[in-house]
This record gives C-alpha cells, sequence and structure tokens, in this order.
C-alpha cells in the first residue's frame, strides 16, 4: 500500500474516535465539558509551500468549548511515525516546546496533557499517543498571500523568522540530539535523536530498524558521526535488493557522505550544536492579519544540530513563491537580520569560548549546507549534487556519467553495496559505522577538497 493510502486509512480510523477523543477532552477540561470536535486538518495544503513532497506525520482534530477555550489534539501517525520511535518522538516534541517556552519569547502552544504510548494515561479514552495542546491563532501564509503583500510586509515576515532562528542558536548544547528530559531548568537534556531524518530513512522491517538505530552513537558528541550515520541511513534506503543494481542516487550518496570530513571546520566538529526546529517552512509559522507572528507549530522533529548546518537558509525563505532575483534579496535581508538579532540576545558561551555568529556561515560552507539538506530530510534530492562535484573536485568540462561510471565499478563502493542488500534480505540490519578522525582531510595541488576514501569509513557488525 502507498504511504497516502496508509495515512488515509489511519485518519479514517482516527474520525471513527470522535466520541472517545470528546471524552478524552472532556477529562481535562476543568468543567469536564464535552467540546465541539472539529474536521482533521485538510490532509494535503492547498498550496504546498515547500519544494518537496508533501508528507503526513500528524492528525489534528480543533477542540472547541462553550467558555471558549480552544485546544487541539494531535495524534501522531503510525505509518509515518513507527510504533519503535512514537513514544520518544511526542516526549521530545512537549520538552522541545516547554523549552523554547521558558528560553525564549517565540510562541509556542502550552501543552495541557500528553500521553506517550496511549495505555498509561487514565484520562486517555483514545487507547491512542496523543498530545493535547492549546490552539494557536493565525493563518498560514499561502503563495497568494504572498504575492499581495507589500514589499516592507515580506521584509517584515522575514525580520521575524530571522529572529525565532536567532533566539534559537545564542542558547547551544553539547550533544547532537532531541530533547528528552526537562530536568534542567534551563539549559535541558539532549538524548536520543528522533528527527524527521530518522524516521523517514528507517523504513527497513522493525527488526532492522531497531538495530540499526541502535548501532548509532545516539546522542553525538562530534558533528562527523552525526553526519556519517545519516548518510549511511541514506545509503541504506537507496540499495534496491531487486534488481541488484547500483543506482545513480547510491553513488552520490556515498561520494557525499566522503566528503563529510572534508567539509566541517575542526574547531566546531564538538560544538556548539543549537537547537533547531525540525522543517521550518510556512506550514509551522502563523500570522495575524497585520502579519505579525503569532505561533510557532509542529516541534515534533526538533533536534540540535552542528551550527556549521544550522546556518542553512531556512525552508521558510528558500521556498518562498519568488522568482531567483527576488529570492536573493530575501535571503540577503534575513541574513541581515538574523545577525541583528543574534548580537541583540546575550550569549552564555563560557564553556564553547567565542561562539561566531550563524550569520556568518550564511555565505560559507555551501558545500556542507548541501550535505545537511540531503542528510537531515531537508531535501529528498541531492538536487544541484553535480554543481558542487564540478566545483568542489575539479571535474569541470566531464560528462556526468562518465564521472559517475568512475565510481560505479568501484570495488569499495560494490562491497558495501552488496554487504547492505545481503544484511537487509537477511533482516539483520545491525552496522555500525564510525569515522577514522587520524588523515581523512585531504586536499589536491590546487587546495580543492578531493574524496575520502572507504578507507576512513569502517564498518563492523554490533
Amino acid at each position: 500500500m502507498e504511504d497516502s493510502a496508509r495515512i488515509e486509512a489511519e485518519v479514517h480510523v482516527l474520525r471513527q474516535l470522535a466520541a472517545e477523543i470528546r471524552f478524552t477532552a472532556a477529562n481535562l477540561h476543568p468543567s469536564h465539558e464535552h467540546p465541539q470536535l472539529g474536521s482533521v486538518e485538510t490532509l494535503t495544503p492547498a498550496d504546498p509551500p515547500s519544494k518537496r513532497p508533501y508528507t503526513r506525520f500528524d492528525a489534528v482534530f480543533p477542540l472547541v468549548f462553550s467558555d471558549g477555550m480552544e485546544w487541539e489534539i494531535v495524534f501522531p501517525l503510525y505509518c509515518t511515525t513507527g510504533s519503535a520511535l512514537m513514544s520518544q518522538r511526542i516526549l521530545s516534541e512537549v520538552v522541545t516546546m516547554s523549552w523554547v517556552g521558558r528560553n525564549t519569547t517565540i510562541p509556542v502552544p502550552k501543552v495541557i496533557a500528553y500521553d506517550v504510548n496511549g495505555l498509561i494515561m487514565l484520562w486517555n479514552s483514545t487507547n491512542r499517543p496523543c498530545i493535547i495542546m492549546e490552539k494557536l491563532h493565525g493563518k498560514h501564509i499561502k503563495n497568494r498571500d504572498w504575492e499581495c503583500m507589500t514589499p516592507e510586509q515580506q521584509f517584515q515576515v522575514v525580520d521575524q523568522i530571522a529572529r525565532v532562528q536567532a533566539q534559537l542558536v545564542v542558547r547551544p548544547f553539547d550533544k547532537i540530539g532531541s530533547l528528552e528530559s526537562d530536568e534542567d531548568k534551563t539549559q535541558g537534556t539532549v538524548g536520543r535523536l528522533v528527527s524527521e531524518a530518522v524516521i523517514s530513512l528507517s523504513r527497513l522491517d522493525p527488526l532492522g530498524t531497531t538495530k540499526l538505530l541502535e548501532s548509532f552513537k545516539m546522542p553525538y558528541s562530534d558533528a562527523l558521526s552525526y553526519f556519517v550515520d545519516l548518510m549511511t541511513l541514506r545509503l541504506v534506503n537507496e540499495v534496491d535488493i531487486s534488481p541488484s543494481t547500483i543506482s545513480t542516487a547510491f553513488i552520490e550518496t556515498w561520494i557525499m557522505r566522503s566528503l563529510v570530513p572534508s567539509s566541517l571546520l575542526d574547531e566546531f566538529n564538538y560544538g556548539p550544536f543549537v537547537l533547531q526546529h525540525g522543517f521550518l517552512d510556512r506550514t509551522a509559522v502563523l500570522f495575524d492579519e497585520s502579519y505579525k507572528l503569532t505561533g510557532v507549530v509542529k516541534w515534533g522533529f526538533s533536534r540540535t544540530e552542528p551550527i556549521q548546518s544550522a546556518a542553512a537558509p531556512l525552508p521558510f525563505v528558500l521556498h518562498l513563491p519568488t522568482d531567483k532575483v527576488n529570492l536573493r534579496e530575501m535571503v540577503a535581508h534575513y541574513a541581515e537580520a538574523l545577525k541583528r538579532h543574534e548580537l541583540e540576545f546575550p550569549k552564555r558561551l563560557l564553556k564553547f569560548g567565542h561562539q561566531p555568529l550563524l550569520a556568518d556561515f550564511l555565505t560559507n560552507g555551501e558545500l556542507l549546507h548541501v550535505i545537511a539538506s540531503f542528510a537531515e530530510s531537508r531535501s529528498v534530492e541531492l538536487y544541484g549534487v553535480w554543481d558542487v562535484f564540478k566545483s568542489v573536485l575539479g571535474y569541470d568540462g566531464k560528462d556526468k556519467e562518465e564521472f559517475l561510471a568512475i565510481y560505479k565499478h568501484s570495488p569499495l563502493i560494490k562491497t558495501e553495496f552488496d554487504q547492505i542488500r545481503s544484511l537487509i534480505q537477511t533482516k539483520y540490519v545491525c552496522l555500525l559505522f564510525f569515522v577514522d578522525l587520524q588523515g581523512p582531510r585531504r586536499r589536491n595541488r590546487e587546495g580543492r577538497c578531493v574524496i575520502v576514501g572507504m578507507e576512513a569509513i569502517r564498518e563492523r557488525m554490533c
């Protein structure tokens, strides 16, 4: 069954729980009143503001009480979240919203209650994992809205997005992962990574997925291990066991993974790491009629990540419905606003020493931005990857097919492809990847980064 069909089927089941949903809300409301239950939000946005295929991870039902109180009940979907990561994903979303609410002025929903597995909380009559939160009012900016806005209003909106980002990055963490505990009232605790990339790319059988993720070093203390593991997930995702042919996507992913060590700056490999919204596009941000920010929602896949990759322009900015000239202008305005807002907030960076401004990385490190965008599932394709290979590896003038053919017959690539394919076939996907930090960074005579061979990326069975 296709993903869309599975999503439709699961949402249909949730619609049949109308009585249980109303009873659950009544158990939590001070008056124990049964609310009116609104329709689940549209399955597909009328105007998808992202250039990637829209994937639904939650079903959200509005709850309206007679006293004017408005809530929402959010059901993460099993078909796109998976049962193995469900409880961690819910806990991470709740803890992240709590942390953001305490440490920033970003408007986030207040959580009323949550149930990580649907079986423990007596108030939950649905027997489904869920989060009940206050409803934030506002509208998403769709294409037509943007086109009707004045330039001043457009710049005002982008400025507010930059301020959201600035407030998150001035409070760094020492590990890469998702927030999972609320014990520390100031900094929070970073635990196992439960990002959209991990969930989207872990589409193997339950045993294989669990074993593969257990072999990764979560939470990560260095950026190199983080990127190599995510790119390895993409490699596994690109293996087609029937027919047993090495695809172009597999080769490109393998090469991009090999470029990771040469793309990272040593001084930032071990931090600081900054909190990022899972996918801050136009579906995650609400504005009032005057285009003032009223809410940031959908924190389910938030995580801390390396400062170099966090500097990539946000999906909200990159996917605006505008031509290239205006887009460059908006990105430039975003960078300027981000720098201004970063300087506005005090730094608490004693354990890291000096932290550079995120805005300083916006025009540098384009290669890592492409790698991060692909590895962290901000994009589903290696868009522009050929241009990256040409500029970084010095292959100008070479035919793309000729270039890829060199690697298609590489014994290193074929060996890894066969190993992954064999492990998937036997349903014992349990790989432990790690990078030898001694000597993986190399440059050719022209100073260009060159591909690091697989001798720097070893694997062993758990």
